[in-house]
């Protein structure tokens, strides 16, 4: 049960992490400079990634659910994760400069990575 509790928080964190780092990014000053814009092409696939995680659970919970090894749910995972992966890497590059959400794109993109793989695995 104590994994359960882990996993429900890290879901609600990821939540939180997701909607701050869209408002911090909608409020700021309009400039641009290359950190800034890696940072939001990071924010854009990791959002992209838990647009997937979140469709593909109310499909598989509301329409039809997935066994294991159906081929939409291989083909949904494949997705989320690629779109992770390529998230973080661009949020990697874009941290080692000043920007106002450098950090949660990381954060988030990790976040996503980690949710993915928790879910290949059947965990």
């Amino acid at each position: 049960m104590p994994l359960f509790k882990i996993y429900v928080l890290f879901l609600v964190c990821m939540l939180v992490l997701f909607v701050v780092t869209w408002v911090k990014w909608l409020s700021r000053k309009r400039e641009r400079n290359q950190p800034l814009t890696l940072s939001f092409v990071a924010l854009l696939p990791a959002s992209l990634s838990a647009g997937v995680a979140i469709g593909g659970a109310a499909f598989s919970y509301f329409v039809h659910p997935f066994s294991y090894s159906d081929s939409s749910y291989v083909w949904l995972s494949r997705a989320g994760t690629l779109l992770a992966l390529i998230a973080f890497i661009c949020a990697t590059v874009g941290s080692f400069r000043n920007s106002p959400i450098r950090w949660q794109s990381v954060a988030l993109s990790m976040g996503m990575s980690l949710l993915w793989l928790l879910w290949i695995s059947a965990w």
